[in-house]
């Protein structure tokens, strides 16, 4: 049911806003609604990742990087790494280090994002890191995964943050 100019200028205000609220959304929905991610590209929908987010000084990315990590390998799965970054296929130490350094070398307010994909012995799960630091040296770590690794995830960075008194 389209309106055209002339009977959207006889509506009273109120009711002009939600057509064009209405509008606006259905527009939304059609810009975002065809873009996919390389997550959505091997089949794994971003509307079922679970995020999850924190704030902290920078000079904690390493730690809480290689806890994550630590607790993703004792839960006895497998990492691999997708996208440009290939030379070590394995989410362990090691890896969560190269992304610390990245993050060392971050410029503030320019968002970093490294794709991985979690192998249990079942299935796949996708794992993104994203990174964002500020000009007071915190850092936002965000963390999307699915329902079943998630937790694991937030208690990795609970955890030592907790630990530490943050």
């Amino acid at each position: 049911m389209s309106m055209n100019a002339k009977q959207t200028r006889k509506l009273p205000r109120k009711a002009q806003k939600r057509v064009l609220t209405a509008t606006i959304f259905v527009l939304i929905a059609g810009i975002f609604g065809n873009s996919s991610s390389s997550a959505d590209q091997q089949g794994m929908s971003n509307s079922a990742l679970v995020r999850v987010t924190t704030s902290f000084d920078a000079k904690y990315a390493a730690a809480i990087l290689r806890e994550v990590a630590h607790r993703l390998k004792s839960a006895s799965v497998a990492v691999a790494a997708t996208g440009e970054a290939r030379s070590d296929p394995d989410f362990d130490s090691h890896q969560a280090n190269r992304v610390a350094q990245d993050i060392d070398v971050m410029k503030a307010d320019q968002p970093k994002t490294w794709h991985f994909v979690v192998r249990s012995v079942a299935q796949a799960h996708p794992l993104e890191i994203r990174a964002l630091l500020d000009d007071l040296g915190m850092l936002d770590l965000d963390f999307a995964t699915d329902a079943q690794l998630a937790p694991m995830v937030r208690a990795a960075v609970d955890g030592y943050l907790n630990g530490r008194g943050r």
